[in-house]
């Protein structure tokens, strides 16, 4: 997509005279320059294609509930960065429990729940052939409890 209306040249100057001044991530360029995401992610699109941008670093932050690596854009010629790896599981169950551990209505929501599996595992009744008759559904079949 070519961009060849004047408003939008005027964009594309201003995201490279931002991007030349420090490396920036989507949502800074969103603010900076009062567009919403997807048309800067299109912009930014057609300048990396066409060679103007690259990726100059990834970062993790966090994004909604998510830690995710956050791309930074610089304005020139070169190499783009490698994209980091996922976080590893004992990085992601930390960050986890430190979620957990911040908000007491969910803490609490999470333990009576990991009781109620403990006490229902614990306590699984055993069909008894003797009192079968009591469980039986209308359809003739026996009902599991438990």
């Amino acid at each position: 997509m070519a961009f060849t209306m004047p408003a939008s040249k005027i964009k594309i100057e201003k995201i490279l005279a931002l991007l030349k001044e420090k490396p920036m991530n989507l949502q800074q360029l969103c603010e900076a320059v009062h567009t919403v995401d997807r048309t800067m992610r299109t912009y930014l699109n057609y300048l990396h294609d066409t060679k103007q941008i690259y990726y100059s670093t990834y970062k993790y932050e966090k994004v909604g509930n998510r830690i995710m690596p956050n791309r930074y854009y610089k304005a020139g010629k070169y190499k783009d960065a490698k994209k980091p790896p996922p976080l590893p599981d004992i990085v992601r169950n930390r960050l986890k429990r430190e979620r957990l551990n911040n908000d007491p209505e969910k803490k609490e929501f999470y333990l009576a729940r990991r009781r109620a599996l403990r006490w229902a595992k614990k306590h699984q009744v055993t069909p008894n052939e003797a009192t079968n008759w009591l469980r039986k559904g209308t359809d003739g079949q026996v009902l599991r409890v438990g």
